[in-house]
């Protein structure tokens, strides 16, 4: 008995009680307490001891595997909650990330929202301002080509003007009445006349038009003189 409870690192007193427990006996007296034990009962407690030692021994082996069970068991169930604690910091850490990225996002948008907003505002008054520029333009343009038109026509008055009354004047100085010049009342040798002396400064078509003399009736007064229109 005292080799078996050395052993397994127990006393022979526990390994007794042990066996009480299990059997449902009193524990066996000690030597040390001076009770005897009977020769021909000596065997037979031995033989008891070593089985009663060979069922704790697998109840010890039993204990032992459910004990490596359970601490494995224990060992996981740490293991699962540590894995838990840390996806749920690693959860909350990317929520966090992604709520910061959602409300970068959400601020990039609004900011694309109102730089759009600006934009079409900015590009509706370039609009105006460039629909104004075509047409200051074409008012421009169309009142530049009227007073081309006016001066045109100005200038047209202003050469018939100066050639009235450069005829009249080389009329009043070549032909001597005392009534006046008219030009209806001259007859076709005083208008040849005329006409040969503004040759130098008019045309001979504009100066026929406005004496009012055909061209074959001037060529007719002046004889060899019959020049071609300009």
């Amino acid at each position: 008995a005292e080799k078996i409870a050395s052993k397994h690192g127990v006393s022979r007193a526990s390994l007794y009680k042990w066996k009480d427990e299990l059997l449902g006996r009193k524990r066996e007296p000690k030597m040390s307490e001076q009770f005897v034990i009977q020769s021909d009962d000596a065997e037979q407690s031995t033989e008891n001891l070593r089985s009663e030692v060979a069922r704790l021994e697998e109840k010890i082996a039993k204990l032992q595997q459910e004990a490596a069970k359970y601490e494995q068991e224990a060992f996981r169930a740490r293991l699962q909650r540590d894995i838990y604690e840390k996806a749920s910091e690693l959860i909350k850490k990317e929520a966090a990330k992604y709520e910061q990225e959602a409300f970068r996002a959400r601020l990039q948008r609004d900011i694309y929202e109102k730089a759009s907003e600006l934009i079409k505002k900015e590009a509706a008054k370039y609009e105006q301002e460039a629909f104004r520029a075509r047409l200051q333009r074409d008012i421009y343009e169309k009142a530049s080509e009227l007073i081309k038109k006016e001066a045109a026509k100005y200038e047209q008055e202003a050469f018939r003007a100066r050639l009235q009354r450069d005829i009249y004047e080389k009329a009043s100085e070549l032909i001597k009445k005392e009534a006046g010049i008219d030009l209806d009342k001259l007859t076709n040798k005083e208008k040849a006349i005329l006409i040969n002396a503004l040759r130098g400064t008019y045309s001979l078509k504009k100066l026929l038009s406005e004496i009012k003399i055909a061209k074959s009736s001037y060529c007719y007064q002046t004889n060899d003189l019959c020049i071609q229109f300009d």
